[in-house]
C-alpha cells in the first residue's frame, strides 16, 4: 500500500470514528429517508412510512416490532410492520429483514470497502429487472461520510419458508445444483455484454478494480498468508508445496476477470449465501459484493464451494453443459465448451483467496464466519484448484 493510500485510509477511518463518537454523545433519530438511521433501534413509524409507503397515497406505518437477528459485516434483524387500512389493502410488505451498520467495525469494513453501496444499488436498481429466486428489496440508503447504511428487504424465512444452511449442514442435491447453475445463468444472461453496465450502472466496478480497491483497504495478501497457516490441516499437500505460487496466480487471474463479455456478478456465491426455499429450490442472497466481470468467477466459486468434493467431480461436466445451455436459452451466445473450461480453470482461484483471507482476518476486522465453516469451504475450494490445475493455468 502506498503512503498516499495509507493516509487516505487513515483519514476515512478517522472520519467514521468521529461520526460514531458524535452519535454516541448526542444520538439522532431519522426524520426522512434522506437521513440514514444509526441502527434498526432508531426507526420510527414516520420514517418507515416515508421509506415503505411513498408509492401508495394515504398509506402509513402504524406500528412495528423488531425481532431477532445476528451480526457479521452488518447488523441483521427481522422487522414486522403494521399498516393502516390503505397500506394493508395495498398489500404492502409486513414481514421484513433489515441490515444496518451501527458500530465502528461494521462501518469501517463495509464502508471503506464500498460493500453497502453495492447491495443498496442492487436492490434499488438491478433486482427489479431479475426473475430469480432471491429476496425482494423495499428500501436501501447509505451515507458516505458516516458510513451508516440500511437495507430493508423481504424476510424470506417467513415469506418463502427459506432455510439457511452451512457447508456442515446442507448437502446440495443434484437437482439443487441444477437450480444453482440455472439461477446464475439467468442473472448473467440478463446483463450479458449489456452496454448499460457502463452507461447506466457506473457504480459497478470491474472485478479486478474491486479487488485492487479491497487490497488497498485491508491488505488481502497478508490475510491470505495467515489463512494458509491457519488452514494448513485441510489443504492438499500438492498445494502446500506450491503455496508461494498462490498469490501470484491470483494476481494473474485479475487481468482475466474483466475479459469481455462482461456481465453482472454476485461475486461471493459461497455455500452460506445460498438458501433452500419451502419447495426445496435453491435461492441466492447477500448481494453486497456485486461487480461486472467474467461469468466464470461466479460459476467456479458456486460449484467449488457449494458442492461436496465428490459431487463436484461427478457432476461438473453436466453442470457446465447445463449452464451454457441456459445462457443460450436466455438469448445470449455462450462461450464454446473449450473456452468455458479454460475460464473455469483460471477463475477457480477466486473463491479460495476469498476464504483464505476470511480465516486469516485480523483482530480489528469483523468475525464473519465460524472457523469450521471456513475450513470446510477452504478444503473444497483448494481441492478444486488442484483438480483444475489452476496454478499452472495462470503461470
Amino acid at each position: 500500500m502506498s503512503v498516499g493510500a495509507k493516509l487516505n485510509l487513515v483519514g476515512q477511518a478517522a472520519r467514521v470514528v468521529l461520526h460514531r463518537g458524535t452519535e454516541v454523545m448526542h444520538g439522532t433519530r431519522p426524520l426522512h429517508p434522506g437521513e440514514v438511521p444509526i441502527s434498526v433501534d432508531d426507526l420510527t413509524p414516520e420514517w418507515l412510512t416515508a421509506a415503505l409507503c411513498a408509492h401508495v397515497e394515504g398509506a402509513a406505518v402504524t406500528d412495528f416490532r423488531i425481532g431477532d437477528g445476528s451480526s457479521g459485516t452488518s447488523d441483521r434483524r427481522s422487522l414486522t410492520v403494521g399498516y393502516n387500512r390503505v397500506g394493508t389493502d395495498a398489500g404492502l410488505p409486513r414481514e421484513l429483514f433489515t441490515k444496518t451498520t451501527p458500530d465502528i467495525r461494521t462501518r469501517l469494513f463495509t464502508g471503506l470497502t464500498n460493500l453497502f453501496v453495492g447491495e443498496s444499488q442492487f436492490y434499488n436498481r438491478l433486482r427489479p429487472e431479475l426473475s430469480i429466486e432471491s429476496p425482494h428489496g423495499y428500501f436501501a440508503a447509505y451515507d458516505l461520510r458516516s458510513c451508516r447504511s440500511i437495507i430493508i428487504m423481504e424476510d424470506i424465512a417467513r415469506t418463502r419458508g427459506a432455510e439457511f444452511g452451512s457447508p456442515q449442514t446442507l448437502r446440495v442435491t443434484r437437482d439443487q445444483a441444477h437450480d444453482m447453475v440455472n439461477l446464475m445463468a439467468a442473472y448473467h444472461a440478463a446483463f450479458w455484454d449489456d452496454p448499460r453496465l457502463d452507461r447506466e450502472f457506473g457504480f459497478l466496478q470491474t472485478s479486478s478494480d474491486w479487488q485492487r480497491h479491497l487490497d488497498s483497504m485491508i491488505n488481502t495478501q497478508a490475510m491470505v498468508r495467515r489463512g494458509l497457516r491457519r488452514a494448513e490441516s485441510v489443504l492438499p499437500e500438492s498445494l502446500l508445496r506450491q503455496r508461494d505460487l498462490i498469490w501470484p496466480a491470483f494476481e494473474a487471474s485479475l487481468e482475466l476477470k474483466s475479459r469481455p463479455p462482461l456481465t453482472l456478478l454476485h461475486h461471493d456465491v459461497h455455500s452460506k449465501n445460498w438458501y433452500v426455499d419451502g419447495d426445496g429450490r435453491m435461492g441466492l442472497y447477500d448481494w453486497q459484493t456485486i461487480v461486472k466481470g467474467t461469468w466464470a468467477i461466479d460459476f467456479a466459486y458456486a460449484l467449488n464451494c457449494g458442492l461436496e468434493i465428490a459431487d463436484r467431480r461427478a457432476w461438473f461436466d453436466e453442470l457446465l453443459g447445463r449452464y451454457l445451455d441456459a445462457l443460450a436459452a436466455g438469448g445470449v451466445t455462450p462461450p464454446t465448451r473449450s473456452d468455458a473450461e479454460r475460464a473455469y480453470r483460471e477463475q477457480s482461484i477466486h473463491g479460495l483467496i476469498f476464504w483464505l483471507a476470511t480465516i486469516g482476518a485480523g483482530r480489528m476486522q469483523p468475525d464473519l464466519h465460524d472457523e469450521t465453516d471456513c475450513l470446510v469451504n477452504i478444503e473444497r475450494l483448494a481441492s478444486a484448484v488442484v483438480d483444475a490445475e489452476s496454478l499452472s493455468a495462470l503461470h
